[in-house]
């Protein structure tokens, strides 16, 4: 017990660290029949290196480690739902 008590003393908010958050705010940029451009805000890092950002298209991965604040979507179909 003595060597966790130890460890705990030692972790400050300096060193402490955890995955980012989410990004949680979307915005609409601009958008035409076959296009669609988004930003959003940097999310708290908790401490963490932010490498880059993961684009989801209809739950599927459509970029990795994108590391701009806004995305493009193209070739997209007119008058189709799409989840991103």
């Amino acid at each position: 017990m003595y060597q966790y008590h130890a460890k705990l003393r030692d972790i400050t908010m300096e060193n402490f660290y955890d995955k980012p958050d989410e990004v949680n705010s979307i915005r609409l940029l601009n958008s035409t029949q076959t296009s669609v451009e988004i930003e959003w805000d940097e999310p708290c890092s908790n401490n963490s290196n932010i490498t880059g950002y993961t684009v989801y298209l209809n739950e599927e991965v459509l970029v990795e480690g994108l590391n701009e604040l806004f995305y493009v979507f193209e070739s997209l179909q007119p008058k189709t739902l799409y989840r991103i």
